[in-house]
């Protein structure tokens, strides 16, 4: 649900760049594949970001999920950044409730890596996200027992 959101500011922000989602990526030797949430490719540098919205838990069963103690993330990040891709992750929370925040924060990596500071520009002025803290299993659990996403989601659903 909040990557249909996310996209919409997305697609706004960086009209000169191309912005796919849902890209899988063959990881040579295994039969599975990684998919990207967004990618998001600078035209004038051939900079490749991978953008990923962090859920704390599946919206289906409740399973903890992007857990800081599970070494998944870490190791599907490592794959991405030797293949020359720069990995953003945002927690859902954040891109649902400042999502033009977040698209400021893709904006200041872009221009730090590629000393293009033309889509920072137009979006400077706004905030920061405030911080988010990570999740651990345990505090997924809890997360999905108490249905925390739904103080959120609904916002974005209609």
């Amino acid at each position: 649900m909040s990557e249909r959101h996310f996209s919409r500011h997305l697609l706004a922000a960086f009209r000169g760049n191309l912005i796919c989602q849902a890209v899988e990526f063959e990881i040579f030797g295994y039969p599975f594949r990684y998919s990207a949430d967004f990618i998001s490719y600078h035209h004038s540098s051939g900079l490749a970001l991978d953008i990923e919205i962090d859920e704390p838990y599946t919206g289906d069963a409740g399973k903890p999920h992007h857990c800081i103690d599970v070494d998944a993330d870490k190791i599907r990040n490592r794959f991405l950044l030797g293949h020359n891709w720069v990995v953003i992750r945002f927690p859902e929370i954040q891109v649902v409730r400042y999502p033009w925040s977040c698209c400021k924060f893709i904006a200041q990596i872009i221009s730090k890596l590629t000393g293009d500071d033309s889509l920072l520009m137009l979006l400077q002025r706004l905030a920061d996200a405030p911080l988010q803290k990570r999740w651990t299993r345990c505090e997924a659990r809890q997360m999905a027992k108490s249905n925390c996403r739904q103080s959120y989601l609904p916002k974005i659903i209609k």
